[in-house]
């Protein structure tokens, strides 16, 4: 045996604070444990509402199943089974506290915060299966403790033996092959559980999803989509992109140049006119994606990104959640940009009605407070050159606790995915700006963009 797999094999399991839990790979094993998961939950469920039966003479289903006993049992098993029926709640999560319940909104925040990783007699075979025997030749070192693990991947740090430090995203074992199963899967769960509003088509949504997991599951695909972005981004001193290495990229590893800096999140720290320029290049580059590239990254999480301290510049580094828009996307977005520019609330209701992105008809509370929320954009707006994303009012208008109301604004129709993904993203950019307490001049780029 190389030495190589000598010392993966005898590598103590990380002690990190994903851990490390074989992955299930096969449809049996994983179908298996979500059925005990179910079972888990129903015993659970059964005890509580004899306790309420005896105590109270009356039993509440949905309070019995929705314990915190039973949402930590769910999201053990979804941490454990990683792959679609982790990334598909991900996707979900546009805006946990408007479209989804409180209970699911919990399970998916632990799911984005934590999991289990694959062992490293496991990673090794996944290694030898896509690189052959010998690959171990190829490093001077290999760190089998993995620096990050996602849904359906995990990527480790080596260096090569030219000396390049290269990011190695294995992907978990028959990922693909389980996704359409293990999204069904989810689903049903969801369905039983009354996760999730009525009036939201989860079939359609869930078949959406299975074909967005199936292209992010071919590493082949994001090493392109990451190459176009490096061509994009080739003018821009301030954004930059890892160079994909092709002879040790496969359909399930992507090789990739190792980027140093810091968490995007530490840019907290800095001087506030260093935050503003972080998210003024973050603003632009998410109007872009929409407008020029036609090629939106859809993902907000933060850990997709890194800064330099010391020159304050931007790492992209994950592009397996890349939509391409859709000319019918983007002039949906044209629209938006034209309405939103006449300061006229019943201009923007129009067009959202239009595209079928609010329902035709409002009561009365709700229309007051679509009104009210615009009215405070436009003023907010305008009343500066730049607006303040730390002392906007506009976070303050949407109460959490009452998501009823959210709920009766929800999309009529079937949202395109590519317009839902890249919302995710706006959403997800808009909060870390607040975060930052950044102050950027958003109507005059926007009146820039519309003249262009």
């Amino acid at each position: 045996m190389e030495r190589g797999a000598s010392i993966i094999n005898k590598m103590p399991l990380p002690a990190d604070k994903h851990g490390t839990a074989r992955v299930p790979s096969s449809r049996f094993e994983r179908t298996a444990r979500t059925a005990a998961l179910m079972m888990r939950i129903g015993g659970n469920a059964g005890g509580a509402l004899l306790k309420d039966l005896i105590t109270t003479g009356s039993v509440d289903y949905q309070k019995a199943v929705l314990t915190p006993h039973n949402l930590k049992a769910t999201v053990q098993s979804l941490k454990h089974l990683r792959g679609a029926a982790m990334k598909l709640g991900q996707l979900m999560s546009i805006d946990d506290s408007v479209v989804l319940t409180p209970e699911l909104s919990a399970i998916l925040a632990e799911l984005r915060a934590s999991g289990y990783a694959m062992p490293p007699r496991q990673l090794k075979h996944v290694l030898d299966r896509e690189w052959g025997a010998g690959w171990q030749t190829q490093f001077r070192s290999f760190n089998v403790r993995p620096i990050a693990a996602a849904s359906i991947g995990q990527v480790h740090q080596a260096v090569l033996k030219t000396g390049e430090r290269v990011a190695i995203k294995v992907q978990f074992p028959n990922v693909r092959e389980t996704i359409e199963s293990d999204v069904k899967t989810l689903v049903s769960v969801i369905k039983r559980l009354n996760l999730a509003p009525s009036s939201v088509d989860l079939e359609y949504y869930a078949s959406q999803c299975i074909t967005q997991l199936q292209q992010e599951t071919d590493y082949g695909v994001e090493a392109n989509y990451m190459r176009r972005f490096a061509g994009h981004l080739n003018a821009h001193e301030c954004l930059s992109v890892p160079i994909v290495y092709d002879a040790l990229t496969t359909k399930t590893i992507l090789c990739m140049s190792f980027e140093n800096g810091a968490p995007l999140e530490t840019a907290k720290d800095w001087a506030q006119e260093d935050k503003n320029a972080l998210a003024l290049d973050m603003f632009e580059l998410l109007l872009a994606e929409i407008f020029d590239f036609n090629l939106v990254q859809t993902d907000p999480n933060l850990a997709n990104y890194l800064v330099d301290p010391a020159n304050k510049s931007l790492t992209l580094l994950d592009f397996g959640a890349c939509c391409e828009m859709s000319p019918s996307s983007i002039a949906i977005y044209h629209d938006l940009l034209e309405a939103g520019l006449t300061f006229d609330p019943q201009a923007v209701k129009h067009v959202m009605k239009r595209h079928g992105l609010m329902p035709d008809r409002l009561q009365g509370e709700m229309e007051h407070f679509v009104d009210e929320l615009l009215a405070q954009v436009f003023q907010e707006l305008s009343a500066s050159p730049v607006f303040d994303f730390g002392m906007t009012r506009i976070f303050d208008m949407i109460d959490v606790n009452n998501i009823n109301i959210y709920r009766d604004l929800l999309p009529p129709r079937n949202v395109p995915m590519d317009l839902l993904f890249t919302q995710r993203k706006i959403i997800g950019f808009v909060l870390f700006f607040k975060s930052l307490d950044a102050q950027i001049p958003v109507l005059d780029i926007l009146t820039r963009l519309k003249s262009r």
